[in-house]
């Protein structure tokens, strides 16, 4: 009887199913990677891999038909509630044709004196704009920015973040930051995961140059354990000389805390995930073959920054495995979510430094230094070809 129960146990070993290997075991995704420095065919351009790699533990991975959708009136409504907006009660969106080109938007002056409220309030900006496309949804914004925080604020690129750089001014520390964001995301789009956080640098040009700076969290979709990549490209490989059709920008919810609370708080193109296009898909491009591409790529691109003789660098320090949406081949105005692996860094060049200002002069004054931002990714690769996807154009 023990000999028959140990060959039925053997059999069932033998029929199991076998337990998937996780993509970053099979692809030879390491965590970390460092490379000896190479150059550009010049010389002028130095660039350094020394990157943690991020991957989440997935066994496959799916492409998905990703579809523009509209900012709601309760997301709008919500954020008002919650910043005590009280003159903003009802969001009436009213529609119009712009020359029969199909193309609607839609716009709601929320206050009788062109978006700003001058009351108990002070002075803000919130402004509801949703984009149709042949009948359709094809994104909008969400806008709301404090005016006054926001001349603080007046200096830095909304579109990045940063950290390493200066040290953190805020009332907040980023872990009380962090939950005051997470609380509003929760309510504005519980659909949306925090995927970057970083620091916000203001500039306040009184006397002495004082720079406060607040947190920046930025939320997007995940999707099967897998984030859609935040960077600081906005147009999302969706926009290039042969597209007719408008622009639409990628998913994102931006939330800065500052001192006084929240001086931006901004969504952008809503998307819902449609159907399936690739179910389950392991055969990706092995990691050995995506470093390859990025030493091949890399020099080329860094070539059209050498405009002089000086010298420049490139330092790739955060490779990441996440979703990008790219337009469909021959399909203008059609998403997929496809998934692609990110090359992140900084460079040498020309900047600002913070808590400079001249007053003598009337602007900041400037060093050549390295960036120090979060999100300026270099390079995208298609995890699933090996082709470089360029965020701006696509393919």
């Amino acid at each position: 009887m023990k000999r028959f129960l140990c060959l039925i146990t053997a059999l069932l070993a033998l029929t199991a199913p076998a337990h998937a290997e996780p993509l970053k075991t099979t692809l030879g995704v390491p965590d970390r990677v460092t490379l000896p420095a190479f150059t550009t065919a010049t010389g002028l351009t130095t660039i350094v891999i020394d990157a943690a790699v991020e991957m989440p533990d997935v066994e496959s991975v799916n492409t998905y038909e990703f579809i523009p959708s509209s900012i709601t009136a309760e997301q709008a409504l919500t954020v008002a509630r919650q910043l005590g907006l009280k003159r903003i009660t009802e969001i009436d969106f009213t529609h119009y044709d712009e020359a029969q080109m199909a193309k609607f938007s839609i716009f709601r002056e929320l206050t009788s004196d062109s978006f700003f409220d001058n009351g108990g309030n002070g002075r803000y900006d919130f402004i509801v704009s949703n984009d149709y496309w042949r009948g359709q949804p094809y994104g909008g914004d969400f806008h709301y920015e404090d005016f006054g925080q926001s001349y603080y604020f007046s200096i830095y690129d909304p579109m990045f973040a940063y950290d390493g750089w200066v040290t953190e001014r805020c009332m907040y520390s980023r872990d009380e930051a962090r939950q005051k964001a997470l609380d509003l995301a929760a309510q504005i789009a519980p659909d949306l995961s925090l995927n970057l956080e970083g620091i916000v640098i203001g500039g306040n040009l009184e006397a002495g140059g004082n720079y406060p700076t607040g947190h920046r969290f930025v939320f997007s979709k995940t999707v099967d354990g897998i984030p859609v990549t935040v960077t600081s490209e906005w147009l999302g490989a969706g926009h290039d000389e042969d597209n007719y059709a408008p622009w639409c920008t990628e998913e994102r919810l931006t939330i800065d805390v500052a001192s006084i609370g929240f001086p931006l708080i901004f969504m952008r193109s809503p998307h819902t995930i449609g159907d399936v296009v690739e179910s389950g898909l392991t055969d990706l491009v092995p990691f050995e073959t995506v470093m390859s591409v990025a030493q091949s790529i890399l020099p080329l691109k860094m070539v059209s920054k050498e405009r002089s003789e000086e010298e420049y660098r490139l330092v790739i320090d955060r490779i990441t495995f996440g979703y990008m949406r790219v337009q469909k081949p021959y399909a203008i105005g059609e998403f997929l979510l496809v998934p692609v692996w990110d090359f992140f860094g900084n460079d040498l060049r020309n900047q600002w430094i913070p808590g400079t200002w001249s007053n003598e002069t009337s602007s900041w004054q400037h060093e050549r230094t390295m960036t120090h931002e979060v999100n300026q990714s270099f390079l995208t690769i298609d995890a699933r070809t090996g082709l470089v996807i360029d965020r701006s154009l696509g393919y």
